[in-house]
């Protein structure tokens, strides 16, 4: 979109998030124990301050370039950049996966979703968008989904409209870029948009729209959008843009220009069906200037003219935050506005403003003041909904951590627990069956006004009758139904799979849903059960046990139930045996903090907590249902010789297999010093200093999240630091002793690669694959060679671009599950290797040698070199020219390497003896060769 824009806008690096969610309930709808309190997420509204500041300080710490200590301005630019080199260098290739790649779930569990919409003409058909999961579809009426952005598009959807008028319903736009509340990049810069995508085929394929500005930096109205919409009279397309106010656009969003506002932080909108448009503007600004409009304004004429028609007793002047508006379908001279003023002191506001006469009355004193969680909340104005039933300008719906209803306009209190209090928490600390805490957006059924659409934290859920009464048991569900079932936008932070092949079972840490439990088989996903509560975070599946962890550091261990199941220690069904264990006195964990269960025997878990690591040789003793959310001091002992000095605090941690066992690795972050990293021997049983094997080449203030161990060689490791603007991957076999960088292509241009999230070593009988999760997806070779090393991307069309957060892996059978913080979990099972491998020989030009032996029976040897980096195909064909097998298809550094084929096909069956023609082609050079094969 071209736009008219003249103004300086100062990045944002002060936003203090404070809305999320708690935890969903699984679709199995279990009952919940009173008498375990479960653990609230950051976004709670009972969360304590100081659990909230950690995460975003665990989240900038992560990705901040030491340099400056900032996360860079133009990470979303660069990132789309880096995707798009990707792709023009054939580092994509589907065809060249390591591992076949399947969509694994959780099927029923959602995500942060703002954006959502209902076909005006058939009910059946839902659009919603994920925060950081993309634009999705049902047909179905939320039995199904589809998604319909690529795998490279970018994810963070935060607003969506249809084009309502006749013969234009296949029209939609949807806008990018949340101003607040994004983990997937943040802290200290919000989570930057891509612009506008539009679809004319209602809603099933995508393109942005362009967009002129400089990309590197937030100066434009298109960088974070909070609400798009459409004058149904006029086709007009409004946009409320964080920072610059409202914009119109006249020719589907080609050009535009601001018609109202400036510098406000926060807009917002709404437009009735006859066309009348309310905005709001907010007081708080990220300028170096004050906006020059606040307020509630009104237009009438397409946004040529507004008027002002802020309330006698609207806040101004006192700095307010975000506002919404919702004008009444039935009644269009009758608008709802709620505004938050201090979400420090819960301070909000709501005012009924009748727009023909410009007259207004506030209703804040009629706001739900329940106990507990039953205060209104809109978190540092995060979470906040307004909404009038299209046939009756009374019935209103506010949104903040929970949802309310009136009758009656808000002209009374909210004091009834059984009519007005209908979504989010409940009053006994929980969640309400199939409502989730958190909500952004709502939809209305078309022709059918008591039918609602909610969007919130957990994803997505429907009321079939948003008028009904209930009655006082809160365990008993209100209306809403889960429509989750395949919408899958799930924010990973870790995942695990068990070790033994063929085991079906995975866990998933994730952002504000817990911990969901499920089971995939290849083909059918299971329903999950959150085995934890909170934020989930580090797992770990062992013989006889299951470990889960919470934000900050508390950690559950799990017995099994039926089937090696891992149940929720808030079932009522009895059976479970679990303990809360971690070490009662550890302080100052990460908001996602490790841990470490021995694999051999498991009966040793390590915990680093600050400066201390803590060690407890008798996991398998805890007594069941003891400890509390504060851990327990059973079987704990700080190790004394491994205290770190102060100003660092350990960030990583891994133990070796059994196959070469017992020897730790682990990390600390130093904020003005260069990271540590250390191994420890034998250290089940030892308590002796760590040996010192720090990397030199990492700057002071890298972050190592991840140090990966060979599961068959303790010695051969991968060190992940995941800020911007370093190197920050690194590969040593000799345990540390000496290291070699290689991110090698991974870096990007001029270093302006992605963030490193995580890797995963897997030896198979046909060779090692080497994985590494980024900011914009997942990479693999088999071949580490420093800088030359060549990554390529790893299920691209499947997984694609989205953050991959978290690996695991088993060499049993070669499985794979990799956590994506915005697309749930994917698994595969990796192929089988055609032996390749490199010589020492650096080559001047492209050749292809005679294979050897030849004739042969049953293997032969191919050497081909290539003088530059090229995607190198490696062909067998049969004597009539139809192709048998391809050998070697993948992006190739410079070098001289040698393929083997075993007389095979590309189905794995022996091909007749004969000749058979062997082709290579390379950059731009082809050449062919015979050879024979005998039996």
């Amino acid at each position: 979109m071209k736009l008219k824009v003249n103004k300086i806008i100062f990045p944002v690096f002060f936003i203090t998030l404070l809305g999320f969610l708690y935890v969903f309930n699984s679709s199995e709808n279990e009952n919940y124990s009173v008498k375990i309190n479960k653990m609230r997420s950051t976004d709670s509204p009972k969360a304590e301050q100081q659990s909230v500041k950690g995460r975003e300080e665990y989240l900038f710490t992560m990705l901040r370039d030491p340099k400056t200590n900032r996360i860079p301005d133009d990470v979303v630019y660069r990132e789309m950049k880096f995707t798009e080199n990707i792709k023009n260098k054939g580092l994509r290739k589907t065809n060249a996966d390591l591992i076949t790649w399947k969509e694994a779930g959780p099927k029923d569990v959602g995500g942060r979703t703002r954006a959502l919409g209902v076909d005006i003409r058939d009910a059946k058909i839902v659009l919603a968008g994920g925060v950081s999961g993309g634009i999705w579809k049902t047909t179905d009426k939320g039995s199904t989904w589809k998604l319909k952005f690529t795998t490279t598009q970018v994810l963070s959807v935060s607003s969506l409209v249809q084009d309502i008028r006749a013969g234009h319903e296949d029209t939609w736009y949807a806008a990018t870029g949340e101003f607040i509340g994004n983990s997937a990049t943040k802290t200290g810069a919000a989570f930057r948009g891509a612009g506008i995508y539009k679809s004319v085929d209602n809603g099933d394929t995508w393109q942005l729209l362009p967009k002129d500005d400089d990309v590197t930096l937030w100066d434009s109205p298109l960088d974070y959008i909070s609400k798009i919409a459409i004058n149904p009279v006029t086709g007009s397309l409004f946009i409320a843009s964080n920072g610059y106010g409202i914009l119109k656009s006249t020719d589907g969003g080609i050009n535009g220009d601001i018609v109202l506002g400036d510098n406000n932080s926060y807009c917002e909108l709404d437009i009735a069906a006859n066309g009348t448009m309310v905005a709001t503007l907010s007081e708080a600004t990220n300028s170096s200037s004050a906006p020059s409009k606040v307020g509630v304004w009104m237009s009438q004429d397409d946004g040529v003219n507004w008027t002002d028609v802020t309330p006698v007793d609207y806040p101004v002047g006192l700095g307010y935050n975000r506002a919404v508006a919702a004008i009444a379908p039935s009644n269009t001279d009758v608008c709802y506005v709620l505004v938050e003023i201090d979400d420090d002191n819960d301070d909000n506001r709501i005012f009924k403003i009748n727009l023909a006469s410009n007259s207004s009355v506030d209703l804040s004193a009629n706001l739900p003041d329940f106990s507990g969680s039953g205060k209104y909340k809109s978190q540092g104005s995060y979470n906040m909904l307004i909404a009038v039933k299209p046939d009756d300008e009374n019935f209103v719906l506010i949104g903040g951590t929970n949802i309310y209803r009136s009758f009656d306009g808000f002209a009374t209190p909210l004091t009834q627990l059984d009519k007005d209090w209908i979504g989010g928490y409940d009053p006994e600390g929980g969640s309400w069956v199939n409502s989730h805490p958190d909500i952004h957006s709502f939809a209305f059924e078309p022709g059918f006004p008591a039918r609602v659409w909610i969007g919130h934290d957990g994803g997505l859920s429907y009321a079939s009758k948003i008028t009904g009464l209930k009655g006082i048991d809160f365990s008993t569900a209100f209306s809403w139904t889960n429509k989750n079932k395949g919408y899958n936008v799930t924010q990973v932070y870790h995942v695990a799979i068990p070790r033994a092949a063929g085991d079906n079972r995975i866990m998933a840490g994730t952002q504000d849903n817990g911990t969901p439990y499920f089971k995939f088989d290849g083909s059918t996903i299971l329903e999950s059960r959150d085995v934890s509560s909170g934020d989930g975070s580090y797992c770990y599946f062992g013989e006889d046990k299951a470990y889960v962890s919470t934000q900050n550091g508390s950690m559950i261990q799990l017995g099994y139930v039926t089937a090696g199941d891992v149940p929720s220690i808030f079932s009522s069904t009895g059976g479970v045996t679990y303990a809360f264990i971690h070490p009662s006195d550890a302080t100052n964990q990460y908001f996602i903090n490790p841990f470490a269960v021995d694999p051999t025997g498991e009966t040793v878990l390590y915990y680093p907590a600050g400066t201390s690591i803590w060690r407890n040789k008798q996991i398998k003793n805890f007594q069941p249902s003891s400890g509390g959310w504060d851990g327990q001091s059973f079987g704990w002992v700080k190790q004394a010789a491994l205290e770190i000095e102060a100003g660092y605090r350990y960030s990583a941690i891994n133990v070796s297999n059994e196959n070469s066992s017992h020897v730790l690795y682990f990390a600390a972050y130093n904020a003005s010093a260069s990271p540590k990293i250390f191994r420890l021997d034998n250290a089940d049983v030892v308590d002796a200093a760590a040996v010192d094997i720090s990397i030199s080449a990492l700057p002071a203030g890298s972050f190592i999240n991840e140090i990966e161990i060979n599961p068959l060689n303790s010695n051969e490791i991968i060190v992940v630091a995941t800020n911007y603007n370093i190197i920050g991957l690194y590969h040593s076999i000799d345990g540390g002793s000496t290291y070699s960088a290689i991110e090698a292509n991974l870096a990007g241009d001029e270093g302006r690669g992605p963030s490193l999230r995580s890797a995963k070593i897997l030896p198979t009988p046909s060779g090692t694959i080497y994985l590494v999760g980024t900011s914009v997806g997942l990479f693999s070779t088999l071949y580490l060679d420093g800088a030359n090393t060549v990554w390529q991307q790893e299920g691209a069309d499947i997984i694609g671009n989205v953050v991959v957060a978290s690996l695991d892996a088993r060499t049993s059978d070669n499985y794979v599950a990799v956590g994506t913080h915005g697309r749930g979990v994917f698994t595969g099972t990796a192929k089988t290797i055609v032996g390749i491998k490199q010589l020492d020989e650096l080559p001047t030009s492209y050749t292809l040698s005679q294979n050897y032996p030849n004739p042969f029976n049953p293997t032969t040897n191919i050497r081909y070199s290539v003088p530059v980096a090229s995607n190198v195909s490696l062909k067998i064909f049969n004597t009539n020219g139809e192709e048998v097998s391809e050998i070697v298809n993948q992006y190739m550094g410079a070098g001289t390497f040698e393929a083997s084929w075993n007389g095979t096909n590309s189905r794995g069956a022996k091909v007749a003896s004969g000749a058979y023609i062997y082709t290579l082609r390379a950059g731009d050079f082809v050449q062919t060769k015979k050879m024979i094969m005998l039996k």
